[in-house]
């Protein structure tokens, strides 16, 4: 550890010393190559995770940030929720696990449906979870959960009324129908068989709630699945609750109103009054952190910067983080986590049509350089903050005017500060040209002593 660390300080004094502020045409400054803005190896990363910030760069993901903001402030990370934070928003492990099961459930409930004799076959396009969207996205519609109580509610009445049923028959043909509307439009439900016995009107009633919540009609559904909760006979009652509230929060979401979020809200209140126990209770909170996404930004940002500043993180802390900082991106305030990520990164507004000219491209980077500067040591000088000082140190340059009086601020850090080697780096970088060599040989040293 201790070689590596002298190898990366010489080559940080080496690349001050023969190239200054590095920077590149069209693509802005560039990052040294021997430094991993992702954090390195994975006992690099344990350190880090166990409160060794080392060196806090800039151009850092947004979780690696907020890990170190945490640790700048004094606030617990640890190797589970680091671990967390550091995968990529997108193409995220769980979420490919998630796909994994939910392709298990369907083989599962395509099992199920061979225990009757008349089943259809079925193409690939027939069963799925997701619809086709623009662009070659999809949209989840579909849960692996809806095919596994599919599979189970077949086995069940094939068992009590036997796979060779007509009124069996007549289910599967239906639920064939809900489930081809997960991945299709235009799909129609076949007529209700004449002869239904009271379980099959009873399922009936539940697959026709589940096929429009499927076909994009939220509401008609969230009203026959309230029909349902209040139905004493059906074996679907208690659920009726929970998908009515689910329903609504889908119909908010895909038709957004004070109206629908008002019902939405309703359903979900209703939902957590229930008596202990009701199926999807344990739901609530998701819900309700939805539509207060959508509908309560700002409290809902503010309620999140609350729970980042937690002294132990929460164990969803990536879930939280990535719902703070979409809502932040877009908020006419940002909230001062967020706002001192987005200064310490710097970035200028987005690409004009001049990005072709690399001196337009070069003044926008300054710009925005100078502007993110000029921020924070002002919150610096309003909070007495080092965090914010730490902003202020990354964005000076050598030998401007505001580089003096942040030096002399920082030459007073405490050396257990979990910020001081990051204070150390941009010491000796903006002091490398003008200071005596000894005393960046000395400083260096300092750094090399230690043993953490």
């Amino acid at each position: 550890m201790e070689s590596a660390l002298r190898t990366a300080l010489a080559a940080v004094a080496i690349s001050l010393t023969l190239c200054g502020a590095a920077g590149a045409s069209g693509d802005g400054p560039v990052k040294p190559w021997y430094l991993d803005q992702y954090g390195g190896q994975p006992a690099d990363l344990a350190a880090f995770y166990n409160g060794q910030v080392g060196i806090v760069m800039a151009q850092a993901p947004r979780p690696r940030l907020l890990a170190a903001w945490r640790m700048l402030h004094g606030l617990h990370v640890g190797p589970t929720v680091g671990a967390a934070l550091a995968i990529p928003c997108c193409d995220r492990p769980g979420q490919l696990l998630d796909d994994i099961d939910a392709q298990k459930r369907i083989g599962v409930w395509l099992e199920a449906r061979e225990v009757v004799s008349s089943a259809a076959p079925l193409t690939d396009k027939d069963v799925g979870t997701d619809r086709s969207g623009d662009d070659y996205t999809t949209i989840p519609n579909c849960s692996g959960d809806a095919f596994a109580n599919a599979a189970a509610t077949l086995r069940d009445r094939a068992a009590r009324y036997g796979a060779g049923d007509e009124a069996v028959a007549s289910w599967l043909v239906t639920q064939d129908a809900v489930f081809a509307a997960c991945t299709q439009t235009g799909v129609k439900l076949p007529p209700p068989f004449a002869k239904a016995p009271s379980w099959l009107k009873a399922d009936r009633a539940y697959q026709e709630a589940a096929f429009d919540l499927y076909d994009s009609r939220a509401a008609q559904a969230a009203a026959r699945f309230a029909k349902i909760s209040r139905d004493a006979s059906s074996p679907w009652r208690s659920m009726g609750l929970y998908l009515q509230a689910r329903a609504l929060k889908r119909e908010a979401l895909a038709h957004p109103s004070p109206q629908t979020a008002d019902a939405a809200r309703t359903a979900v209140a209703a939902l957590a009054a229930a008596p202990p126990g009701t199926f999807g209770q344990s739901r609530v909170e998701d819900l309700s952190n939805i539509l207060a996404f959508h509908f309560d930004a700002e409290s809902r940002m503010i309620e999140l910067e609350a729970k980042l500043r937690e002294p132990e993180p929460a164990k969803n802390i990536a879930v939280l983080f990535r719902d703070y900082s979409d809502l932040a991106d877009t908020a006419p305030v940002r909230p001062e986590i967020a706002d001192w990520m987005a200064t310490m990164a710097a970035h200028p507004p987005r690409p004009t049509n001049d990005d072709d000219d690399d001196a337009k491209v070069a003044q926008r980077y300054e710009s925005a350089r100078a502007d993110a500067l000029a921020h924070s040591i002002s919150r610096w000088r309003h909070t007495r903050d080092p965090a914010w000082l730490i902003a202020a140190l990354s964005l000076a340059d050598p030998g401007s005017a505001e580089a003096l009086p942040l030096i002399t601020a920082a030459e007073g850090t405490a050396s257990n500060y979990p910020g001081w080697l990051t204070i150390q780096y941009h010491l000796v970088r903006l002091t490398l040209a003008s200071a005596v060599s000894q005393v960046t040989r000395e400083r260096l040293d300092a750094i090399l002593g230690r043993h953490d």
